[in-house]
């Protein structure tokens, strides 16, 4: 057995005829030749008692002295007891992100699994909420192929801040909402040892303050420009029936944009005054609908008993893009540039206190389960009191 040379390797290979050709300078590595003439470094050797056999490299990309220089780094991790290949295996075998988050053709864990067990109280996510978290993944995450090959176990904090000061303030947070999710299942798992997400670098930037309501002027601005909106065809400004009653059911009920794309007939108890959803962001809930949101939905009801309360022409569910775009055209008219279609539902909860609504019914109406989400609005109550104690004061100062 000779030392392994060029020459022989290129003999080998102009043979036509499948051969291999050992090493006599490395115990174990020889250079396999396929009846192409494609050259492959190999090395055998014994870990415990078991024959391994791994492929180093092929000939013309890999010389033969990066061939032994390998070889002599595994011999040297099998003479302290590593099995470089059961290493190699149980690395294809860990947990990555694009398992996680899926690829083209596969939606991955998250998508295929998590969102329809989402919640505190194990309902799934809506409709609207699954294509925002797909597009935020297909647009945000699933180009960064390396850091999704990568095993989830060695994602590091400086991998997520490149992601964080790669997108807008608006978007990380939902990016970081995905990857704490996942990070969480893999703890579960024990395919990492603590979430990441948690770190105090990778928290969201505080955005703007939740101070934007509707004052009675306001809607009245709103309400003109929907009606005018409904005679203008919408390839002129105007905007669809079905997009003018959705910001409607925005204004009037204080559900969430998604909820009420996805609001569906059969779902209003007209006994009862409620909508009943049975998903949402916070679980299966009723929504109490006021009189004045009955008589819009009954007089938007025409003969229809079931189907999307707001669908298209098409009579499928509104883009909640389009809805977006909708309502920014309809808010510059009335300008109101600073006002979010979310903004309605704030709305709604000071409209409630400026009627005398303590917090708990607010809570109800919007659907909150835990109460400290309700106690946001509590600085909007002690303005309320504020006014009415200025009125006590000066009927106290009248009668002296």
């Amino acid at each position: 057995m000779n030392p392994l040379t060029s020459t022989a390797i290129a003999l080998a290979a102009k043979s036509q005829a499948p051969t291999e050709l050992h090493d006599s300078v490395i115990p174990g590595l020889s250079c396999r030749v396929s009846a192409r003439g494609t050259g492959t470094f190999t090395l055998r050797y014994r870990a415990g008692g078991v024959r391994r056999s791994v492929k180093l490299g092929r000939f013309g990309v890999m010389t033969i002295d990066q061939a032994r220089k390998r070889a002599r780094e595994l011999l040297g991790e099998v003479a302290t007891g590593i099995d470089p290949v059961a290493a190699m295996q149980q690395d294809r075998a860990a947990m990555r992100l694009v398992d996680l988050l899926g690829r083209t053709g596969d939606e991955g864990w998250f998508l295929s699994e998590y969102v329809y067990t989402a919640g505190k109280l194990s309902t799934s996510k809506t409709p609207t909420g699954i294509y925002n978290d797909r597009c935020n993944i297909e647009r945000h995450l699933r180009p960064r192929v390396e850091l999704l090959r990568m095993p989830i176990a060695d994602v590091r904090v400086e991998h997520l801040l490149a992601i964080k000061r790669s997108v807008s303030r608006g978007v990380w947070p939902k990016l970081r909402d995905i990857l704490r999710v996942c990070f969480a299942h893999a703890l579960e798992c024990e395919a990492v040892s603590q979430n990441i997400t948690t770190r105090k670098a990778l928290r969201a930037e505080p955005g703007r303050k939740m101070e934007r309501f509707l004052a009675p002027k306001e809607r009245a601005k709103l309400e003109d420009a929907l009606s005018v909106a409904l005679t203008i065809p919408p390839q002129n400004g105007g905007l669809s029936p079905h997009v003018v009653r959705a910001i409607r059911l925005c204004l009037y009920t204080g559900m969430r944009r998604g909820e009420v794309i996805m609001l569906r007939w059969e779902m209003i108890d007209w006994d009862r005054s409620v909508a009943k959803l049975p998903t949402s962001k916070t679980g299966a809930k009723e929504v109490p609908l006021s009189s004045h949101a009955l008589a819009y939905l009954r007089s938007e009801r025409g003969r229809a008993r079931a189907g999307l309360v707001c669908a298209t022409e098409s009579n499928t569910a509104i883009c909640p893009r389009n809805l977006t775009r909708a309502w920014m055209t309809i808010r510059a008219k009335c300008g109101l540039d600073d006002m979010r279609l979310h903004d309605a539902r704030h709305s709604m909860a000071s409209d409630l206190l400026a009627a005398g609504a303590p917090l708990a019914v607010i809570g109800k109406v919007l659907g909150h389960k835990q109460v400290s989400t309700t106690a946001r609005y509590a600085h909007l109550a002690d303005d309320e009191l504020r006014r009415h104690l200025e009125r006590g004061a000066k009927r106290i100062a009248g009668g002296r």
